[in-house]
């Protein structure tokens, strides 16, 4: 059963029966999205700390500083991870 449920998530996974697999894809997104959301929390409570018991001085970065990082680093990302799992990166035409 604990191989069953280690390879759920995975596709490619014969471990498990298809349909076990589908039931717990539900689970597993929804714990993901709730673990993002406490993480959130978490780092909001953590910032206010530093500010309040330190002093320190919290910068935001930008929605366009946020952009043009992301336009930069992304395909460079996409590129490694394509590496790393054996696949070539889609290619925009």
């Amino acid at each position: 059963m604990t191989q069953c449920l280690w390879s759920a998530t995975s596709s490619s996974s014969t471990a498990c029966p298809r349909h076990t697999r589908r039931s717990f894809r539900p689970g597993a997104i929804y714990a993901q999205e709730f673990s993002r959301f406490c993480n959130l929390e978490r780092e909001d409570l953590i910032l206010a700390d530093l500010a309040d018991k330190y002093g320190m001085q919290i910068n935001e970065v930008s929605a366009d500083a946020r952009a043009e990082m992301a336009k930069v680093a992304q395909p460079a990302v996409i590129k490694l991870v394509a590496k790393d799992i054996g696949q070539m990166p889609l290619t925009s035409t």
